[in-house]
C-alpha cells in the first residue's frame, strides 16, 4: 500500500509533509504545481516493489498515487491498482476500453477556463464534474466505439472505479501481511485495504 512519499524524491510534493500541499494551504502559503509528469522517473522504492513483486514477494500493489511510476517501473495492471487513477490512464465510459499512454491524459487547460485565465468559447469537451468540480474528459475518443474518453485521475468528491477498488481489497483480504510506504493511511475508502488484510501491518511512512 502505498502514498505520496513515496514519490517525492521523484520530484512530485506530498500532502502532509514540512512542505506539503496541505501544509503549506494551512500556513497560508500558496504551493505552485509544476510538475512535468512525462520526465517523471521511478525512485529506487518504486523500483525495489517492483523486485519484490517480481521475487513473488509481494503478491499485489495498491497505490493512492496518481502519478504512474508503478507501472512505469514495470509493474503489470495485473499486480497494480492505482486507486486514485493515473495521469497517464483514460477509460471509455461507453465501452468501458482503457487506454494507457505516454502522455499525461487529463485536460488541465479546463481549470484555466473556470477560472477565467484563459478566454472562451471554452471547447465543447470541457464539462465541470458534478461531484469535484473540475473536468475530466480528454477531448480524445475512444478508437473502439468512438465515445468521449475520460481521465481516471480521482479528485474530492469523485467515486472510486470499482474495476480497480475491487481487485484491491480481493488482494488485502487474502493477504497475511501489508506493507505500508509513504502513506499516512487516513484517505478512505482506499486505506481499509489496511484493516482487512489479516496479518502484520508494516509501516515505513
Amino acid at each position: 500500500f502505498t502514498g505520496a512519499g513515496l514519490s517525492t524524491s521523484a520530484g512530485l510534493g506530498d500532502y502532509r509533509g514540512k512542505r506539503g500541499k496541505w501544509t503549506l494551504e494551512a500556513q497560508g502559503q500558496n504551493a505552485p504545481y509544476t510538475t512535468v509528469y512525462e520526465e517523471l522517473r521511478p525512485t529506487y522504492a518504486h523500483e525495489a516493489v517492483a523486485k519484490l513483486v517480481e521475487m513473488e514477494r509481494l503478491d499485489y500493489v495498491i497505490s493512492q498515487n496518481a502519478d504512474g511510476l508503478h507501472h512505469l517501473s514495470g509493474l503489470p495492471y495485473s499486480k497494480l491498482s492505482d486507486v486514485h487513477g493515473s495521469a497517464f490512464t483514460e477509460y471509455c465510459p461507453k465501452c468501458g476500453e482503457r487506454y494507457v499512454r505516454s502522455t499525461y491524459a487529463p485536460e488541465d487547460r479546463a481549470e484555466d477556463y473556470f477560472a477565467g485565465r484563459l478566454p472562451g468559447p471554452i471547447p465543447a469537451h470541457i464539462k465541470k464534474c458534478r461531484g469535484c468540480g473540475s473536468n475530466h474528459w480528454t477531448g480524445r475518443n475512444c478508437d473502439k466505439c468512438g465515445g468521449p474518453l475520460h481521465d481516471t485521475v480521482i479528485s474530492f468528491g469523485d467515486g472510486l472505479e470499482s474495476c480497480v477498488l475491487r481487485p484491491a481489497f480481493e488482494c488485502a483480504a487474502k493477504a497475511d501481511a501489508c506493507l505500508s510506504l509513504g502513506s499516512t493511511m487516513s484517505i478512505g475508502p482506499s486505506n481499509q485495504v489496511v484493516q482487512i488484510q489479516r496479518g502484520p501491518l508494516i509501516v515505513c511512512v
